[in-house]
């Protein structure tokens, strides 16, 4: 008689348990469908704008590329003629001066190229964050540097669940499969003996698992 009681009480609690399941489902299901559609919206805009900002960088750096690839053939072209003495310093002239703007043009290729993956980087890193802070419903300190940890800067540390935010780069593309234990195993290092150690969660958004499948970010 008791186990009859007691099976009723269980199969009772299951069903409020799915019926409050459910109502939560109902409650819950238009807000993110329309948070989804907001987020796909907001996507389709920051794709166009980024698809605008590709085409007018790669019409910039193909007109820089050019006037270097000609200074080069230039210089290549008058170091030929330095045996005609009466034209010597000329071209020696010439050259330096050609030389000289090829110094100037050389950061700014390798700038670019640098600017392109720090804001890329940075991109993925921000959309974490993003994230973490609608999952854990706090604002996160940003590029926090604790005073144990000797200067090194974190990408972004919740205070109240005690969360550490490390976003991986483009540093560690071509050890995808490695970095996430050497960076787990160097804060390990970092943090031995740090008084309540435990209560310190280290989660990392690898760059390209994380941003390619999730992200959807080339």
């Amino acid at each position: 008689m008791a186990n009859t009681q007691v099976q009723r009480d269980e199969s009772k609690d299951s069903s409020e348990i799915y019926l409050l399941e459910e109502k939560a489902k109902k409650v819950m299901l238009p807000e993110l469908e329309t948070k989804h559609t907001e987020l796909k919206v907001e996507k389709a805009e920051f794709e166009a704008k980024i698809a605008n900002l590709k085409a007018e960088n790669a019409k910039l750096l193909k007109q820089v590329m050019k006037e270097y690839v000609e200074n080069e053939a230039d210089i290549a072209e008058l170091k030929t003629h330095l045996q005609y003495l009466f034209l010597f310093e000329r071209i020696k002239a010439t050259i330096l001066k050609l030389e000289t703007r090829n110094a100037k043009i050389r950061p700014i290729i390798e700038e670019f190229a640098k600017k392109s993956e720090s804001k890329k980087n940075r991109k993925v890193q921000n959309k974490c964050i993003q994230i973490a802070k609608e999952i854990l419903n706090e604002e996160p300190l940003i590029e926090y540097r604790p005073p144990f940890l000797n200067g090194l800067e974190l990408d972004a540390f919740f205070q109240k669940y005690r969360i550490v935010l490390e976003v991986q780069g483009a540093q560690y593309r071509f050890h995808s499969t490695t970095s996430g234990n050497f960076t787990r195993r160097k804060f390990a290092q970092i943090f031995e003996g740090v008084e309540n150690f435990h209560k310190f969660l280290c989660v990392f958004f690898h760059f390209f698992n994380f941003a390619r499948d999730f992200l959807s970010i080339e």
